[in-house]
């Protein structure tokens, strides 16, 4: 028989962290091992119980969330998702800094009667096997000078798509990117209800390009990178205008990927790069597909740096990547292009 997820609880609410536990432990394949008030007692939890996943609350009194997860991921790593009171447009700044640190999910914190709690259920049995590995404080990843030919793949637009380990990997390709990057990137990222915002802004702040939420009818502009708001399809409506839509979902995403590079496909194929990175499902594949046979250049992010690989192997058989790169090849062939 398969031994049950081991799993710490963290939040400094005590009525919170035995309303995750309990609905934690009505799987039968869940066991809450340990509960910890504050991030201190979480990291001494975590060094003696060694749980296969935590759940972390952002802020907690003395050592909160972030620093634990600061700690932890460089001394003792383990699977950590953030379950917080604070997703919203205000606190989504805050709480995606917790997957900068090294978390690999962040959700809103469950109720008894409300279909999160099987969220957080499903959460914790899809991370609780991802392999996690130590992260120094700051260090920050070497970029890769590709030795590709990029001679003629300067473009105007470069669409990126991702989902689970999207934050983290956007922000890895982002953070070197000159003000004056000379193309406008579009970005669809799976987020939360309302999270997109905030999103947006945390990057903002952390990267030297211009990052916002998209609004309909934004110019395709260098250097500036917008994000499809939560429950919005982005689309270039021209090659010098983008469009928001809300049409029926594509492949059960709304904002869809895939429509986004097929918009490009249509408008602007020969003058695009089209970027798959990690995610779960098959968003984007279609649309690279029809981005690729338009003209455009398509890269997917490869296994080894990808939280989850199942996006990128869907669009690379699909038929639709010229390139498998590790996310700091990507960022170092869009550097490269920007010079050429």
């Amino acid at each position: 028989m398969k031994k049950p997820i081991r799993v710490l609880v963290v939040d400094d609410s005590i009525i919170c962290r035995e309303a995750i536990a309990i609905l934690l432990n009505q799987a039968p394949d869940i066991d809450v091992v340990g509960k910890a008030a504050d991030g201190r007692e979480a990291i001494d939890l975590n060094r003696q119980l060694r749980p296969d996943i935590i759940t972390m609350d952002a802020k907690m009194p003395g050592v909160d969330g972030f620093a634990a997860i600061s700690e932890i991921m460089a001394s003792q790593p383990v699977p950590i998702v953030m379950v917080t009171g604070y997703l919203t447009a205000e606190g989504a700044g805050m709480t995606l800094k917790a997957l900068a640190l090294g978390a690999l999910d962040i959700m809103e914190k469950p109720e008894f009667d409300g279909s999160l709690a099987s969220t957080l259920r499903e959460k914790v049995r899809l991370l609780a096997g991802v392999p996690v590995y130590k992260r120094e404080p700051k260090k920050q990843r070497e970029y890769t000078v590709m030795t590709t030919n990029v001679e003629g793949r300067a473009s105007k637009i470069v669409g990126i798509v991702s989902s689970t380990g999207g934050p983290k990997a956007l922000l890895e390709i982002l953070a070197p990117l000159p003000k004056k990057f000379k193309s406008c990137i579009l970005v669809t990222q799976r987020l939360p209800k309302g999270f997109s915002t905030g999103f947006a802004e945390w990057l903002n702040a952390e990267v030297s390009l211009e990052v916002r939420e998209a609004k309909d009818g934004d110019r395709i502009e260098p250097g500036k990178v917008l994000v499809a708001p939560s429950g919005c399809h982005l689309v270039l409506r021209s090659r010098d205008r983008i469009a928001l839509s809300d049409e029926p979902m594509v492949d059960g995403h709304r904002p869809s990927g895939s429509m986004m590079f097929k918009s490009i496909a249509r408008r602007c194929a020969r003058d695009s790069i089209g970027i798959v990175l990690s995610g779960i499902g098959v968003d984007g594949a279609s649309g690279l597909r029809e981005l690729r046979q338009s003209g455009g250049f398509c890269l997917a992010q490869n296994e080894t740096s990808s939280l989850f690989f199942d996006m990128p192997k869907a669009a690379i058989e699909a038929g639709a990547v010229n390139e498998i790169l590790d996310i700091g090849e990507i960022a170092g062939f869009l550097l490269i292009c920007a010079e050429s």
